[in-house]
């Protein structure tokens, strides 16, 4: 598919075959298609390394990181975090190493905070770790408090919001904690591995002011398949509620 206004130039490159010869040079590639894990990563770090733009090289970075293979995608992060020095490339990849969610990847993310001084990206391994839930993520918080930092946390996955988590995250100065329980239906928030009861919001948002938290924002989708305006209904009246 060609640019509407530079007929000459490609807009869209899809790929059949990874064997075929193409020109790799400066074109973000989004999807691969049903190739394995192994070739298809193999492949974008071939583009990642010829890429010279950062947006370009953050593209490729999502597309490597929405893999499903765990170990493969993991060495393939790591190489982009220890060699890359664009801070909103590392951020990004990053965020995917958090998604991982292996002891690795938390050993991994861990290790950064010594060789990190930049604190957004200090931020990204926080939130990286809380999305791994281990207990790395307690122990760089500990640290940052240690060392007198403030930082602010994004939005967070509330089941691994435990009571000292939430502590610590108080002592760094924080006051608004976002959370994202996406949904309160019950067989919606199990199919997308988000689910938390409307009881068990409430008892994190108490214990949150509790610790010195003075507001709480909360992220919620609508539009799912087969969820109507009902759903979106009874988040408005929920958030009614909880005032």
């Amino acid at each position: 598919l060609y640019d509407s206004m530079d007929k000459k130039r490609p807009a869209k490159i899809k790929i059949l075959n990874l064997r075929q010869p193409f020109d790799r040079y400066d074109y973000p590639v989004f999807w691969l298609g049903r190739a394995d894990d192994r070739e298809s990563i193999s492949f974008l770090e071939g583009i990642y390394d010829y890429a010279q733009y950062r947006d370009t090289k953050e593209k490729l970075t999502t597309a490597i990181g929405i893999h499903e293979s765990k170990d493969i995608v993991f060495t393939a992060l790591k190489k982009i975090i220890d060699t890359e020095n664009s801070e909103k490339i590392l951020k990004n990849a990053i965020f995917w190493v958090g998604n991982i969610r292996t002891m690795k990847a938390a050993l991994y993310l861990n290790s950064l905070r010594d060789r990190i001084r930049s604190t957004e990206i200090m931020e990204s391994i926080i939130f990286a770790l809380h999305n791994s839930d281990t207990e790395y993520a307690d122990k760089i918080l500990e640290y940052l408090i240690e060392k007198n930092i403030e930082a602010s946390i994004p939005s967070l996955r509330p089941n691994t919001l435990t009571e000292y988590r939430l502590d610590l995250i108080s002592k760094l100065g924080q006051k608004t904690l976002t959370i994202a329980p996406e949904t309160l239906c019950p067989t919606l928030g199990l199919a997308i591995k988000k689910f938390m009861k409307k009881e068990q919001i409430k008892e994190l948002i108490k214990k949150a002011y509790e610790k010195g938290i003075t507001s709480v924002k909360m992220y919620f989708i609508v539009g799912f398949p087969h969820q109507g305006l009902e759903e979106a209904l009874k988040i408005i009246e929920f958030m009614k509620k909880l005032k």
